[in-house]
């Protein structure tokens, strides 16, 4: 079984093209990148589970009753009974660039605690993933960093998507600090050009690997519509974006690329990889990337088997 850990949260969705200030309609959707993630690999016959806190309002039951029908495990879905599930207002620019707002003081998805992770059955899960704003701040951020790393003394493959959200870090030198440690140690990274770009102003990929050490390890970075790289073995690998018809939107293509990694890396079951299959990791990522920039919203826009098979992938499910 596969374990996403992270925040989730209720996207209010604007209206496309019109971007924050201009849209008067906002429609609620399911949302956070490793819920994202975790959808998806679901949506592809995995067996997931998810690891977060919902409050116990409207908003925590939405989420709850949505991963329950998308076949997510529920198990370690904890409920907050005096924090409220947090929100975030996304609308969409002209240029189809999301753009967000996040209302997320002392809610639930900040107070994963000690109580809560003594609930992981370490043993049934084979590959930890997790990330994005969870990491910020809160409890939650300490929590994450203490299941890494006890899913690393077990030699458990762990993989990370920074998936960096800048307004809303408030310390930034202990964010950075704490991203740094876990980004050399983690087995498996995947970052966008703006991850790479806060985390290492000269924004470049195989420097920063190098700062990092990580020379002998897989990671990859996506460039949106110029592709993909990928680094491993002291080896770049380079992928061109795959092409389609029409954008609609692009929240979520990032969760969508790191959900074809998970699922080759969960199907290998191993990190000891040839190039062939570094390609295939590449190449599948970035098809699955483009299905979900070719429909709207973020989690349900993950695509399905049957997304894959029109454009001829094998699934083994």
């Amino acid at each position: 079984m596969i374990l996403c850990a992270g925040e989730s949260l209720i996207d209010f969705i604007g209206e496309e093209g019109k971007g924050m200030a201009h849209s008067e309609f906002f429609r609620p959707r399911v949302g956070g990148s490793p819920l994202n993630t975790a959808v998806g690999l679901s949506r592809l016959g995995v067996n997931v589970a998810f690891l977060t806190k919902v409050g116990n309002d409207y908003f925590g039951e939405k989420i709850r009753k949505f991963l329950r029908e998308e076949k997510v495990l529920s198990k370690y879905i904890f409920i907050s009974q005096k924090r409220k599930t947090p929100i975030a207002f996304i609308a969409l620019s002209k240029n189809k660039v999301p753009e967000y707002e996040f209302y997320r003081v002392n809610t639930s998805d900040l107070d994963i605690n000690e109580t809560d992770i003594g609930k992981i059955d370490y043993k049934e899960i084979k590959l930890f993933h997790f990330g994005s704003i969870s990491l910020i701040n809160g409890n939650t951020a300490d929590s994450l960093v203490k299941i890494f790393k006890e899913f690393k003394k077990r030699k458990v493959i762990t993989s990370l998507d920074p998936n960096v959200r800048e307004n809303l870090i408030e310390d930034k030198k202990k964010y950075i600090h704490r991203l740094i440690d876990i980004m050399r140690d983690v087995d498996i990274l995947k970052l966008s050009m703006e991850d790479l770009n806060f985390f290492f102003q000269e924004g470049d990929f195989e420097k920063f690997i190098k700062f990092l050490g990580r020379e002998n390890k897989l990671t990859f970075l996506t460039l949106g519509e110029k592709g993909s790289l990928g680094f491993y073995q002291k080896k770049l690998y380079k992928m061109n974006a795959r092409k389609i018809e029409k954008i609609v939107d692009t929240t979520g293509c990032g969760d969508a690329y790191m959900v074809g990694i998970l699922y080759k890396i969960y199907e290998y079951r191993t990190l000891q990889l040839s190039e062939s299959q570094i390609y295939e990791i590449m190449e599948f990522s970035s098809l699955l990337s483009s299905i979900t920039a070719s429909n709207y919203g973020g989690a349900t826009s993950m695509p399905f088997v049957s997304d894959c098979l029109k454009y001829g992938c094998f699934i083994n499910k």
